[in-house]
């Protein structure tokens, strides 16, 4: 499921192709009674991710900023790696 969610926005070039893959990895090492808080958790902090990103460009470059796009992959991990920590202790 999180394959073809991820394919299809790779196709709407709205998430990278190695963001989608990096998401199904981790969501393969997490409980799924944690999955959906993986997927919340790296919505939440990607958002915050983008809008500290954002802020960033207005203050240096912003067309810099549009043309590479957001690494999503950081907020991933951070979401990801506690969450493979806390399926293998509990």
């Amino acid at each position: 499921m999180i394959l073809g969610v991820g394919f299809l926005l790779h196709i709407l070039r709205v998430l990278g192709a190695g963001d989608t893959k990096l998401l199904c990895v981790i969501s393969l090492g997490v409980s799924p009674q944690y999955l959906s808080l993986l997927l919340y958790g790296t919505v939440f902090i990607g958002g915050a991710f983008a809008v500290a990103y954002l802020l960033y460009g207005y203050t240096t470059d912003i067309q810099k900023i549009r043309a590479r796009g957001v690494p999503y992959a950081v907020p991933i991990a951070m979401v990801g790696g506690p969450l493979i920590l806390l399926t293998y202790i509990s």
